[in-house]
């Protein structure tokens, strides 16, 4: 999957003038999100309820990163979440009252306003970290 964000992150890089990408991920791709700043070089990472980065938390991000998570996620406690912060408190890391795959308006767990809220913040941290 590593491999598919790097070809993703070099093609959009061809493609955009600004030549700044950033990589977004939710769930599964929220930890994929993490290991991206971690592991690739994107110039900005935003990941919503990655449930693996904290095991992968000592890899230091070569970007700025954003997460989300909710305090009612039953696959990642708010203990995991207070540990990341833990680890990183340089990172923005957000907590919303709500459960796993809040942001997904198709399923059960979607929660209008955590997600609207978690959008604009990331919006708003894209533009600032890809337009500086």
């Amino acid at each position: 999957m590593l491999k598919d964000i790097q070809a993703t992150i070099d093609h959009a890089r061809r493609q955009v003038a600004s030549r700044k990408v950033g990589v977004v991920g939710y769930c599964m791709g929220g930890s994929y999100a993490w290991l991206s700043a971690t592991r690739l070089k994107p110039d900005a990472v935003v990941g919503y309820y990655g449930s693996k980065v904290l095991e992968c938390i000592a890899e230091t991000p070569v970007c700025p990163v954003m997460l989300h998570f909710g305090s009612q996620d039953r696959h990642i406690p708010v203990s995991d979440v207070e540990k990341i912060r833990r680890a990183r408190p340089e990172l923005p890391v957000f907590l919303y009252d709500a459960g796993h795959g809040f942001n997904c308006d198709e399923r059960g767990s979607y929660l209008e306003e955590a997600a609207s809220l978690a959008f604009s913040r990331s919006l708003s941290f894209l533009k600032a970290t890809l337009h500086a």
